[in-house]
């Protein structure tokens, strides 16, 4: 009897010690997630700023490429056909105007 009594108040010892253990490894985890969806904001938020036009701009400019906007001569549109007036293959709706 003493046995069965030691031994169920050691199992309820390691279950609480399992509970507490789960606790804080969860609150650990859920620390983690809040740091990376932060940078994962502040990354979001860098790119935005360096992809808009005016931003490359200026890096081009700082860079010294020589980079210049192509003339309107060799910029090539292409405009998509309506569906009912051409066939329906994908490389015959696109004309070079």
């Amino acid at each position: 009897m003493c046995l069965l009594i030691g031994g169920s108040g050691v199992g309820y010892v390691w279950q609480k010690n399992q509970i507490y253990d789960l606790g804080r490894q969860i609150k650990q985890l859920e620390t983690r997630r809040d740091l990376l969806r932060h940078q994962n904001r502040m990354l979001e938020n860098l790119l935005t700023k360096m992809s808009s036009p005016k931003e490359l701009d200026a890096r081009v400019k700082n860079s010294n490429l020589g980079l210049v906007p192509p003339r309107q001569d060799k910029v090539w549109r292409l405009v998509e056909i309506p569906m009912e007036h051409s066939s329906p293959t994908t490389e015959s709706r696109l004309v070079a105007r």
